[in-house]
């Protein structure tokens, strides 16, 4: 059922066209600033996947290190 749905939400023209103004945006430099302000490095302003990636490399990066002050701060404890 969710599959379906997101299938259906993928494919709307509503999503497409956002997809393409967001590669448009990353692609002209327009958002260049926008992913400064996130702290993601300049490739992340290259085109939609990167984007991403880099928004996904970040959100690993400070789990990893959420969890690991969560260890640190049990074993002082």
């Amino acid at each position: 059922m969710i599959v379906h749905k997101l299938h259906y939400e993928f494919s709307s023209p509503y999503f497409r066209a956002t997809v393409s103004s967001l590669e448009r945006g990353l692609h002209t430099g327009l958002l260049g600033g926008f992913v400064r302000s996130l702290g993601l490095p300049e490739e992340a302003g290259t085109g939609v996947l990167p984007f991403l990636r880099a928004i996904q490399e970040r959100v690993d990066r400070e789990r990893s290190e959420s969890t690991s002050d969560n260890s640190d701060s049990m074993e002082t404890e």
